[in-house]
């Protein structure tokens, strides 16, 4: 695991160097399977995130990813806790990101997730917050790479639209 966090900090060091735009083809580690799809979730001020409060981490992580984007860019996203329920009324919602925990992803590895990326939504599942967690690592990739540097500003930022389900392990 700690090769794997290595390699990932050595390739973003070197590719945040440029003004480069972050792809789905320069993903760390690089996916089984992806479906590149046409279009792209544009992401502003108005961006909400849900996330599900059946475990705690979830609505914490969410909490980072406000605020990482907050520190890029100013833009102080609404990050609401919600339950199952509120998490399937959210789906629902335009301009949202949201963090699922899925009890049907029970036989998947606690770090597997399923990502997918729309022109309205963003929708992050796993049946464990360390899925989330790996998810997250995905999406922050696939956002510029202006959002490692503080400061950078309001631009008109995107992410492509795909579905991407991972099974990461420890080993």
């Amino acid at each position: 695991r700690s090769l794997v966090w290595g390699l990932s900090i050595v390739f973003l060091a070197f590719t945040s160097c440029g003004e480069k735009t972050s792809t789905v083809d320069t993903l760390i580690p690089l996916p089984v399977t992806i479906e590149k799809k046409a279009g792209a979730f544009a992401v502003n001020a108005e961006t909400t995130i849900y996330a599900d409060t059946s475990i705690a981490d979830v609505l914490r992580l969410a909490g980072e990813l406000a605020a990482k984007v907050q520190q890029a860019t100013g833009w102080q996203w609404k990050v609401n806790g919600t339950n199952s329920e509120g998490m399937a009324k959210a789906s629902a919602e335009k301009n949202a990101i949201l963090l699922m925990i899925n009890p049907a992803d029970a036989g998947s590895s606690h770090e597997g997730y399923s990502l997918n990326i729309s022109e309205t939504n963003v929708v992050l599942s796993a049946s464990h917050s360390a899925g989330i967690f790996y998810g997250l690592q995905t999406m922050r990739q696939l956002f510029p790479h202006e959002i490692e540097k503080a400061g950078s500003g309001q631009k008109d930022w995107s992410l492509p639209a795909v579905a991407r389900s991972e099974e990461h392990t420890s080993e």
